[in-house]
């Protein structure tokens, strides 16, 4: 969660499975994560994606993925289309990712 801190509200963030701290330390409604969580329509997932893999398009976090690296092809993308957009994704901070997991 500690990575959160160190972002922009508008840069798109991509986790690993297990981000409930994630989504609500970026400013996801708790009653959203919760009813995720428990499987109800009213989550963040419309339920589908249980406790372990949260969205939220307006706080900009684009899913927890449980595949070891399923998310280096979207973290990509969203660069990408980031910086193609004119716009700079990390403005200088490092993220840890499981293709550089310093």
């Amino acid at each position: 969660m500690g990575c959160i801190a160190a972002t922009e509200h508008a840069d798109p963030i991509v986790t690993a499975y297990r981000d409930h701290g994630h989504a609500l330390a970026r400013g996801m409604d708790p009653k959203y994560c919760m009813a995720e969580m428990f499987g109800r329509i009213g989550g963040c997932a419309k339920g589908k994606g249980g406790s372990m893999h949260m969205f939220d398009r307006d706080n900009n976090l684009f899913g927890g993925h449980g595949i070891v690296g399923a998310q280096t092809p979207l973290g990509t993308g969203l660069a990408f289309g980031t910086k193609y957009m004119d716009e700079v994704m990390a403005r200088g901070r490092t993220v840890r990712s499981p293709l550089f997991p310093w």
